[in-house]
């Protein structure tokens, strides 16, 4: 059995933190080649500690023994099996079935958001790593409709924020988890509070929904090997707030 397909069929039984690591693999095999240690378990929003244990319980010592070996799968086309029709149709599925949920939504609280966005003198749209880039769609996506907005990428732009925010400025925070760990000193730095705070996350269980006064929950693209990044249905959800903005 491939290491893949190892990962995926042991998902389910490990533990949350060590889950979230072979999520993160999963949804993309391939960025195995860019990962360090610490720069997985920031994508899996977890520990190092986490990632460590995730590669013991698929029998390797550590991290790089692990790495090796999927990198080494990955160019020896052992995982070629993963990119067939039927892998591609059902990730297509995934993405399809969660786009459509997007509809399905309560949408007054999108309506909400777009009206703060409009009503704000300024919008700040923030998130780390991958959840920067739906924050950075919207700031381009305001900033054609000509709207003022900023986007942040990294705690030390975000804290540098908090200094000039006030309750005219909406403040939309992209984290697909919704952990508070990567957003600590932000949260302590009063931003979420001093401004029009909304979080914008897939996790219905996010610790951050009790610390910003605002939350969107979006679907997920489901479960199933093979996963989808949620940050996909995060994109999309931004093609729909853009049209609320524009009053569609």
């Amino acid at each position: 059995m491939a290491l893949v397909e190892r990962i995926a069929a042991q998902e389910g039984s490990l533990a949350e933190s060590e889950a979230k690591v072979a999520r993160q693999i999963l949804a993309d095999p391939d960025a195995i080649n860019r990962y360090t240690i610490t720069g997985l378990a920031n994508e899996a929003e977890t520990s190092t500690s986490a990632v460590l244990r995730f590669c013991h319980s698929l029998g390797f010592s550590g991290y790089k023994v692990f790495r090796y070996e999927l990198m080494r799968e990955l160019r020896s086309g052992t995982l070629t099996s993963r990119a067939d029709l039927n892998a591609l149709s059902a990730a297509a599925a995934n993405i399809s079935s969660a786009i459509a949920l997007l509809g399905t939504m309560d949408q007054e609280p999108i309506r909400e958001l777009a009206q703060a966005i409009k009503s704000a003198r300024a919008t700040y749209c923030l998130g780390i790593h991958r959840s920067f880039l739906p924050a950075e769609k919207l700031r381009m996506e305001l900033e054609d409709e000509g709207i003022t907005a900023f986007s942040a990428h990294d705690t030390v732009q975000m804290t540098h924020f908090a200094y000039s925010v006030d309750e005219e400025v909406c403040s939309v925070l992209f984290s697909a988890r919704g952990h508070p760990k990567n957003y600590i000193d932000v949260l302590n730095s009063g931003l979420a509070e001093r401004s029009m705070g909304w979080l914008i996350t897939t996790n219905p269980r996010a610790k951050m929904l009790s610390q910003i006064s605002h939350g969107i929950v979006l679907p997920t693209a489901g479960m199933n090997h093979p996963r989808v990044d949620d940050h996909a249905i995060m994109m999309a959800f931004v093609e729909m707030l853009s049209l609320a903005v524009r009053g569609y």
